[in-house]
């Protein structure tokens, strides 16, 4: 957990889907570290009872809800949880997905469209589950996890790249729609990073590592941690004349994508 030397979000409430694991977790993590009330949302009831022990025994304030990004009831009936019991919602961190490997012809449909049920339509409701809370105080940060795969042709995870696409697109409208309401709304673009996500599309360690020696200048994967740094600065009142902006942090992996 971050070390508390700041307190940015001393007395904020923030809410993080994909909480129980990865960017998501480590995004709490902070959050809390830093002063923040955190509510994890995540469809692993397990893991998130496990994240929630984890933050509260390192002096956290945490609450898990166990329920599926994808079910606009539970999504509403969460954050009037939250928004009644816990605080007034400030900031919103959505990082909530999955990856499913695939081409373009030859994606199971299925498949396709559980993708982008998670990436893109979750990321909607949470979204419009916080916004006319926000919008209602004039107030509100939400940082949304897309991907470097959002703005290149990545091989091989069609469903995956073309949902991030559309993330790194709707973090654009809900910032140009709500700007004047002051509210700033961001999206941050991993690269790899050293989680079990990426695992499905590699065949082995030996592979992955490979790959990231191969394609990464910095020469290794981000940390979930590192995310979180960002994540945390963009919700931050440090971060009150960014809006719109699509962040990458991938160790210079598209600048060996073009050279």
């Amino acid at each position: 957990m971050f070390d508390g030397t700041a307190a940015r979000f001393e007395g904020v409430t923030a809410v993080v889907t994909g909480a129980a694991s990865g960017i998501g977790l480590a995004a709490a993590r902070r959050l809390a570290g830093e002063g923040a009330q955190v509510a994890l949302l995540d469809r692993d009831a397990t893991a998130l009872e496990a994240a929630c022990a984890d933050l509260s025994a390192s002096g956290g304030s945490c609450r898990g809800f166990a329920l599926d990004v994808t079910d606009e009831a539970a999504v509403e009936r969460s954050i009037d949880i939250v928004e009644s019991e816990i605080g007034a919602i400030g900031v919103l961190v959505s990082a909530a997905g999955v990856l499913e490997s695939g081409s373009v012809e030859g994606q199971d449909l299925s498949l396709w469209d559980r993708t982008m049920e998670i990436n893109l339509r979750g990321q909607l409701l949470i979204a419009r589950a916080v916004l006319p809370r926000m919008q209602s105080r004039k107030s509100g940060s939400i940082v949304m996890v897309s991907s470097v795969s959002a703005v290149v042709g990545d091989k091989g995870v069609s469903a995956y790249a073309v949902s991030k696409a559309g993330v790194a697109s709707l973090s654009k409208q809900i910032a140009a729609e709500n700007a004047a309401n002051g509210i700033r709304c961001n999206c941050v673009l991993p690269g790899w990073i050293n989680t079990p996500f990426n695992d499905v599309v590699f065949s082995s360690q030996k592979e992955r590592s490979e790959e990231v020696a191969r394609t990464v200048p910095m020469g290794r994967e981000g940390t979930p941690n590192e995310v979180a740094a960002l994540i945390a600065f963009l919700s931050s009142a440090e971060a009150s004349y960014v809006t719109g902006s699509e962040v990458l942090i991938d160790g210079g992996l598209l600048l060996g994508v073009l050279s």
